[in-house]
């Protein structure tokens, strides 16, 4: 009995790789681009501070009524950040700082001498803080 040894084949192809590209578009309920909804007014009556929750996003990942003065600069936020907020008004006074992660809240006093147009807020490494890297 003669046995025929088959010849090997070749190995088998990679699978082709699966690609997919996704455009979202966001509107509300009447069809108003999302990029299109102006922020809420103001809702309540002489506020004694202002809170803000550091979520460590870009400023093109964010969405607030700051994106025209919100820079990113070496690489942006990161997970956890020193955050010093000043009076960028007439006397550049300390509001507040504090080193931040993702998640925690950081609160500025507010008063009528202080407008919430005129506080700056600095983003900066928490090894370096030299290094900034969100000035909104």
């Amino acid at each position: 009995v003669s046995m025929v040894t088959p010849v090997p084949t070749e190995p088998p192809t990679e699978p082709q790789s699966c690609r997919v590209s996704v455009a979202i578009a966001c509107a509300d309920e009447e069809g108003t681009n999302c990029n299109d909804i102006p922020s809420t007014p103001k809702q309540c009556d002489d506020p004694s501070v202002l809170t803000f929750v550091y979520t460590a996003q870009t400023c093109e990942q964010s969405f607030n009524s700051q994106d025209d003065s919100c820079e990113d600069s070496n690489d942006g936020p990161s997970t956890s950040a020193t955050v010093v907020c000043i009076n960028s008004g007439s006397d550049s006074a300390v509001l507040t700082d504090g080193t931040l992660i993702v998640g925690d809240t950081i609160t500025v006093p507010f008063n009528i001498a202080i407008i919430a147009s005129s506080i700056t807020c600095t983003v900066s490494s928490i090894d370096n803080t030299d290094e900034v890297l969100q000035t909104l």
